[in-house]
C-alpha cells in the first residue's frame, strides 16, 4: 500500500501541502485557544533585512498565545519505498524563532497534535540550518504495510507530547474541523 491509497476519501487529502498546512494550522490554533481559554493573536511581522515590511506569511512564527511565540508544523504520514516504512518529517523548523513548536500529524484517522520537546527526532542541515531550519522525523516499524498499525507505534513513541487528537469524522472537506471536540 502506498501513500495515495491510504488517503483515498480522507478529508483534506486532495488539498495541496500548503493549503492542508494552512487548514491544520487553524485546527491547532483552535485547539490551543480552546484549551487556554483565550484568543491567539497574529505575530508582529517586522521587516526583512532589506528593510521591507514582511507579510503575514513571512512572519518568523505563526501566532502568539499566552505570551508565547507559537510555531505550527504539519506533516502527513508517507510510505517510503526506500526504507520500507511509514515516515513523517516536519521540515523547515527554525528553533530560534519560536517558544513552542506544535506538530500536527495528519493521518487517515485524523490529526494528532503534539507539543514538541525540542529533542525527539530532530535533525539539522549543518551550515544551512540558519536559513532553512532543521526537521523532526519519526518512522514506523520497517516492513509494516498497515498505516494504522505504523501510526499506532508512532503515537506510542510521541505519547508524552500529545496535546490532542482531532478525529477524521470532525472534518469537513476543505474547511477543517466542525463542532470541534478535542479528544486526548
Amino acid at each position: 500500500m502506498g501513500t495515495h491509497a491510504a488517503y483515498v476519501d480522507v478529508p483534506l487529502a486532495d488539498l495541496s501541502a500548503k493549503a492542508r498546512g494552512d487548514v491544520l494550522e487553524g485546527v491547532v490554533r483552535s485547539v490551543l485557544e480552546q484549551r487556554a481559554g483565550e484568543a491567539a493573536t497574529d505575530p508582529t511581522t517586522g521587516v526583512t533585512v532589506a528593510g521591507h515590511k514582511r507579510g503575514r506569511t513571512q512572519a518568523p512564527y505563526d501566532f502568539d498565545l499566552s505570551g508565547r511565540r507559537v510555531e505550527v508544523k504539519s506533516a502527513q504520514r508517507r510510505w517510503s519505498p526506500h526504507i520500507r516504512c511509514w515516515q513523517t518529517a516536519w521540515v523547515n523548523v527554525k528553533s530560534d524563532k519560536h517558544d513552542d513548536l506544535y506538530l500536527a500529524l495528519y493521518t487517515p484517522s485524523g490529526v494528532y497534535i503534539y507539543l514538541h520537546n525540542g529533542v525527539y527526532g530532530v535533525s539539522t542541515h549543518g551550515k544551512q540550518q540558519a536559513a532553512k531550519g532543521g526537521c523532526v522525523c519519526v518512522c514506523g516499524p520497517r516492513s509494516e504495510p498497515s498505516i494504522a498499525r505504523a501510526t499506532a507505534v508512532v503515537c506510542d513513541k510521541l505519547a508524552p507530547m500529545l496535546v490532542a487528537h482531532v478525529p477524521r469524522e470532525q472534518f469537513v472537506e476543505d474547511e477543517g474541523p466542525r463542532g470541534l471536540t478535542v479528544c486526548n
